[in-house]
């Protein structure tokens, strides 16, 4: 019986006891912690080589465009400067746009990659429209300029380029900020670091593009330089698909805009009422009223800083007290009384 106890006694105890459990614990975090970081460490080093590709057939495209559309399309040059003009301006607008459906419903791996494969479509175009020469107008300095068709091609190709590597270029970056852990000292050293090579890796492509590519382009062959560009994007798009399982990817958060509009809305819906004398009222939550229940980390204080700023305070406003207003304002950026 006292063996049938001690067996008993033995299948009760813990196989391991709590000062083992918990060095085991700690190797198994550690071990974890670890190949994060060198997860994340691979993960950053592709995203880093895609931004080299991404920044080269950009301005491989960008920084002799004017020359193409002169030299072989035989357009004027006042319609040239206008058309590059537009397309630059395109592709620069294009963040704002992919960075607001990246943060409200696709996210922003999921933008990257429809923007690379896009990129990589219009190149096809491109190089394509270069290298026939039916897609092409004659080589020669006084023939005609090119047909409604040859012009589609090109600028449908160019278009869809700007689109997809402008679209991607502030998402990529936040994308790649967020494979870092932000919460620890060391992960917001690292994300510093990897801002710094970032834009030392743009600077990169931007060289490349401007020196090799060109070159080849002018001196070369216009359908090897833009297959250039096009077989960058191509690499650009499978490295960044066949490397998914790496990256940290956080769902979207939804678009700062809807924010923007909700305020927008709810001012002009209330301009007209009138502040409760208790600023305790403005709020609706019964921590916030009652501060003794909860500690209350982030409200705005109301104020009545900005009152002075009616439609009737200029009216009532001496020159004087103007001139002090404006100086104030400028220095703190925002209305005095």
């Amino acid at each position: 019986m006292d063996a049938d106890h001690r067996g008993r006694g033995a299948l009760r105890r813990p196989i391991l006891e709590d000062g083992e459990a918990s060095c085991e614990n700690r190797g198994s975090e550690a071990r974890e912690h670890e190949l994060a970081s060198h997860c994340s460490d691979k993960a950053l080093k592709v995203i880093l080589c895609l931004q080299f590709l991404e920044v080269t057939a950009f301005f491989g495209v960008y920084l002799s465009l004017i020359v193409y559309l002169q030299d072989v399309l035989h357009g004027d040059s006042a319609s040239n400067v206008a058309s590059v003009n537009l397309w630059a301006g395109v592709s620069f607008v294009m963040p704002l746009l992919s960075a607001t459906v990246a943060d409200s419903c696709w996210g922003k791996y999921k933008t990257v990659l429809i923007g690379y494969s896009s990129a990589g479509v219009g190149m096809a175009m491109v190089t394509t429209s270069a290298t026939l020469p039916s897609l092409s107008p004659s080589p020669c300095a006084y023939c005609a300029p090119a047909t409604l068709s040859q012009e589609l091609l090109f600028f449908s190709g160019i278009y869809l380029c700007g689109v997809g590597l402008g679209g991607s270029k502030a998402v990529f970056m936040s994308f790649g900020a967020e494979q870092f852990d932000d919460k620890d000292d060391d992960g917001k050293k690292a994300q510093a670091s990897y801002f710094g090579w970032y834009y030392a890796v743009g600077n990169m492509g931007m060289l490349t593009a401007g020196t090799l590519v060109v070159w080849v382009q002018d001196k070369v062959n216009w359908g090897i330089g833009y297959g250039i560009c096009g077989l960058i994007v191509a690499v650009a798009v499978v490295g960044l698909a066949a490397t998914a399982p790496m990256y940290r990817m956080l769902p979207p958060m939804g678009s700062p805009w809807k924010g923007v509009l909700q305020v927008l809305c709810a001012r002009s819906r209330k301009v007209k009422l009138k502040v409760p004398d208790d600023a305790t009222q403005l709020y609706e939550e019964e921590d916030v009223k009652n501060p003794f229940l909860q500690p209350v980390h982030e409200r705005l204080q109301h104020t009545d800083q900005f009152s002075g700023c009616a439609p009737d305070f200029w009216t009532r406003l001496p020159l004087s007290r103007m001139r002090t207003w404006i100086r104030t304002a400028a220095g703190h950026g925002g209305c005095a009384r």
